[in-house]
């Protein structure tokens, strides 16, 4: 049977559009349970965001990148770190 893969997050946003898309806060929290760590994100600073916090699709490109280091690529050899992995490697000391 394979094994299902769940994950659930948790955002949290204070403010109002109210005043019009120019002014309304950007900045959100975002929590990625189990993990205890909180991010604060805001929108890309394209769509007026704070570009000193990460955005959306930065980790978007981030969650691929890491994905990348842990999957095979098809019609390739085995990336050097899961083949090692694989058979064992590194060994416990």
């Amino acid at each position: 049977m394979p094994h299902t893969h769940a994950y659930r997050s948790e955002l949290s946003w204070e403010g109002s559009t109210a005043s019009g898309y120019e002014v309304y806060e950007r900045a959100h929290r975002v929590l990625i349970p189990p993990a205890e760590a909180e991010l604060l994100l805001s929108s890309d600073p394209a769509f007026k965001g704070d570009g000193q916090l990460a955005n959306p699709e930065q980790l978007l490109l981030a969650a691929a990148s890491s994905c990348q280091l842990h999957v095979p690529r098809a019609g390739r050899a085995l990336p050097h770190r899961h083949a090692c992995l694989r058979a064992g490697w590194p060994r416990p000391a």
